[in-house]
């Protein structure tokens, strides 16, 4: 359920100033720190760029680092968010685990045709889907990801960011599993990811996506929705800020309606959920 990543009393905010910062300014600390959420919360640094100007290659690349440390086995230091009053440390071994969540296993049973891993990372789902037989690709917006997906013998997985959905379409399925589509913005942008998806999938097809559900206490763009903004620190190293919204399966439903899809079935596991679409190929 809801609760701190750490067992930590009384955090002190960091020392941002000791920090080497990748063309950004830390967030600055608020005295009421926001809630936070179970480690696999962020899975890029998919960050919205390309309106910006904001290289996004070197924007994410804190995590392609901690990333390749921890698959060579590096000495590492702790990988971390900070929502603005509190750091908290991302388990880097969850990315290279060899099964998906019984979670996820029940929605990738709904998998249809050749299959578009969005933020596919070092490649976890990736892999397991070949490794089954599927025709599963994937893309990035970090090289260094895509670069671990290669020397694990991953093939079709590409670098990319996620206003590249048309160049990788179309497909049957489309996955935003690990809660990627929430580090797509805002509400309405992933509304226009929703339909960028959409635009690109098959007849017939499903769109397969994943958040929390958000009680009403902790909810700050109206009910069932909680924006947050975050960065990543790494060593001295500190991350571009980036939005992540966190959206309830209420407001997943509205939205997925909103921008065409249907047969809306939600999965869940305590307040995790997954909610699988269908496409009816109505594009009028």
């Amino acid at each position: 359920m809801w609760g701190r990543l750490t067992d930590r009393e009384d955090p002190s905010p960091p020392a941002a100033d000791k920090r080497k910062h990748t063309g950004a300014r830390p967030i600055s600390y608020s005295t009421n720190p926001c809630p936070v959420y179970p480690t696999a919360t962020i899975f890029h640094q998919q960050i919205i760029l390309h309106e910006s100007g904001i290289d996004m290659e070197t924007a994410n690349n804190l995590f392609g680092k901690a990333l390749a440390d921890q698959y060579y086995g590096r000495k590492q230091e702790p990988f971390l968010i900070s929502d603005g009053a509190d750091e908290y440390p991302v388990d880097l071994g969850f990315f290279f685990t060899t099964e998906p969540t019984d979670l996820e296993k029940r929605a990738l049973a709904h998998v249809k045709g050749r299959i578009l891993d969005v933020g596919c990372g070092p490649g976890r789902i990736l892999k397991y889907l070949q490794s089954n037989g599927h025709n599963a690709t994937g893309f990035d917006i970090d090289p260094i990801a895509i670069r671990l997906c290669e020397e694990q013998g991953i093939a079709n997985a590409s670098v990319g960011s996620f206003y590249d959905l048309e160049r990788f379409g179309p497909a049957g399925t489309i996955l935003w599993l690990n809660r990627t589509i929430c580090t797509g913005g805002s509400i309405s942008q992933i509304q226009d990811l929703l339909r960028l998806s959409r635009g690109i999938c098959a007849p017939e097809g499903v769109v397969i996506l994943e958040s929390y559900e958000i009680p009403a206490e902790v909810s700050n763009r109206g009910d069932g929705v909680r924006e947050d903004r975050l960065q990543f620190h790494y060593g001295d190293e500190v991350g571009e800020p980036f939005t992540r919204t966190f959206f309830s399966s209420l407001v997943a439903d509205t939205i997925l309606r909103e921008t065409g899809w249907s047969d809306i079935e939600i999965l869940r596991d305590d307040d995790k959920y997954i909610a699988v679409a269908g496409n009816d190929g109505d594009r009028q």
